[in-house]
């Protein structure tokens, strides 16, 4: 079956921020907060107290997203699973999940069907943000619940590489 008959198909979603939005946040925090650390600890050392106190008020801060982003990420993860769908990608142990776009909704693996690779999950999900686009000029209804964002749709502006203000006139030239 290809992809696009798979983006025919819209879930039912579960309310809140979907578990690959967490994942990622608390990706960037685990990165985040160590290296934060260590530049407040160096420039503090060459700096007035209050400076020191705000960076590591900043780290804590930090800290405290991450852990709550990997709660999160556990809460909606179960939560996805137990609707019978994952935004994260798949291996074999969630092989009898729907894999969704975590941007659209869309299914982009039907459960039962192999892991997608890498490359194959990138086309799956351009494809799904494509069929989504056109979900919402259509008169289709295509709503996504509360902490889905729906895609953008792409809007270029005039000129060469969506540079603005440039006219079709100075093309010309």
């Amino acid at each position: 079956m290809s992809v696009g008959s798979r983006c025919e198909v819209e879930p039912t979603l579960v309310r809140g921020v979907p578990a690959y939005r967490w994942f990622w946040l608390a990706f960037v925090g685990l990165l985040g907060a160590p290296a934060l650390a260590i530049a407040v600890n160096r420039v503090a050392d060459n700096m007035p107290k209050a400076f020191g106190a705000v960076g590591t008020a900043c780290v804590v801060a930090l800290m405290t997203l991450t852990f709550v982003s990997f709660c999160m990420l556990y809460l909606q993860r179960r939560r996805e699973y137990a609707a019978g769908y994952t935004t994260l990608w798949t291996d074999e142990d969630q092989r009898a999940l729907d894999e969704v776009g975590p941007s659209t909704g869309l299914i982009i693996r039907e459960a039962g069907d192999d892991p997608l690779t890498k490359p194959q999950r990138r086309h799956a999900r351009a494809e799904a943000k494509a069929r989504a686009r056109q979900l919402q000029a259509s008169d289709t209804p295509y709503t996504l619940p509360f902490g889905w964002r729906t895609p953008r749709r792409r809007q270029r502006q005039g000129g060469p590489r969506g540079i603005k203000g440039v006219t079709e006139a100075a093309h010309d030239e």
